[in-house]
């Protein structure tokens, strides 16, 4: 598949999702999960097309074509047949235009992320900095009996590494909840049982930048055992679960109130700037130190008692303005490229019904 074409999810929580491949890269490969349609661009906008699948109108057609046997799935052969309603050349350069300036502010926020997080490394010595991964070591048997691990991944010497960096930095360290607030899941929804809620779970977490990008609406009494979490602005939500450790967002306004999955750490800021907590906890200095203390079988996780263990660096309060400046910048650059996309789905929404009213007037 190539920039310009279009890929939808066509199995999982996310079924029916499309999206329009950007010009970053010519070529791109997907997974088994995901199916391609290449775009005649002689014939049509592929940024019309998309913004016309994202649509109201869209997604119905989606939603119909699902096979609900079973795990929901869609299939190419299926989405060959959505028929499209057409639309004039201005139309579908306006939608181009829009899909176009939202491209580029993803990438600005990508960018500006990336710079945060460079700042960060810079300032600890950590940049380009590469623990290596040993495949034997020895450790000591008290250590084991102290740390009541006997696993060998707990004794990685490369997970070593980053501490020691942590201890040597030049402006101190300290405990990491000498910092946050490790809040407990302890809001029942079930309290309000007609009320909607947004909820917020591992799926829904971009962690390219650390956001939140979408949520799934649901009744307090619908909610599910792990919604236990509500969220403010500003918190910190971190997951605990090995293989998605970085699934790490900055709680903006959109979802202040939302609920959120147990299977999140909540950390409420105290001594640091919020930004910078996010970037260290999506950072070698948080995941190495989340990755050692991961245990268990069924679930691996980090339990709630090994958080007393993570150390953080004490970062200097203008370099943290900085990091926070750079991130904000980003956050904000990801909302504009949202709101884009947004109007340019809705462009296509308001021709369909302008144009089945002058259909009915007729």
């Amino acid at each position: 598949m190539g920039a310009g074409d279009i890929v939808f999810t066509k199995i999982g929580a996310n079924i029916g999702d499309s999206a329009i491949l950007p010009r970053k890269y010519s070529k791109y490969n997907f997974s088994q999960n995901v199916a391609g349609a290449k775009i005649k661009s002689n014939e049509i906008s592929p940024y019309y097309l998309a913004a016309y699948l994202s649509s109201k109108y869209g997604r119905i057609q989606l939603k119909r074509i699902q096979m609900l046997s079973g795990q929901g799935k869609l299939e190419l052969v299926d989405i060959r047949k959505i028929p499209v309603v057409g639309a004039s050349p201005e139309l579908q350069d306006s939608v181009g235009q829009l899909y176009l300036l939202a491209e580029d502010k993803i990438k600005n926020s990508i960018k500006c992320y990336v710079q945060a997080e460079n700042l960060l490394l810079e300032e600890l010595g950590l940049k380009d900095f590469k623990p290596k991964y040993e495949l034997s070591y020895t450790a000591n048997l008290s250590k084991a009996f102290e740390s009541h691990r006997i696993d060998a991944e707990y004794f990685q010497p490369c997970y070593d590494e980053v501490i020691k960096k942590i201890i040597e930095y030049q402006n101190d360290y300290t405990q990491l909840l000498n910092c946050v607030e490790n809040v407990k899941p302890d809001f029942d929804p079930s309290k309000y049982p007609d009320k909607i809620f947004s909820y917020v779970e591992l799926a829904d977490i971009d962690s390219s930048i650390g956001i939140i990008y979408g949520s799934n609406e649901i009744k307090g009494e619908e909610a599910p055992s792990r919604a236990r979490r509500i969220l403010r602005k500003n918190d910190v939500i971190a997951s605990s679960v090995e293989g998605s450790l970085e699934k790490v967002a900055l709680v903006d306004e959109e979802y202040e109130g939302s609920l959120a999955s147990t299977r999140f750490f909540q950390f409420r800021s105290i001594k640091i700037f919020p930004e910078v907590l996010l970037v260290l906890s999506k950072s070698m200095v948080l995941q190495t130190q989340l990755k050692k203390e991961c245990t268990g079988t069924i679930l691996t996780a980090v339990p709630n008692e090994a958080l007393k263990r993570i150390l953080i660096p004490i970062i200097p309060k203008e370099t943290q303005q900085k990091i926070a400046s750079l991130v904000q910048r980003s956050h904000e650059a990801r909302r504009k490229a949202k709101e884009l996309l947004e109007e340019a789905k809705r462009k296509v929404e308001e021709a369909i019904e302008n144009e089945r009213t002058m259909h009915h007037e007729k």
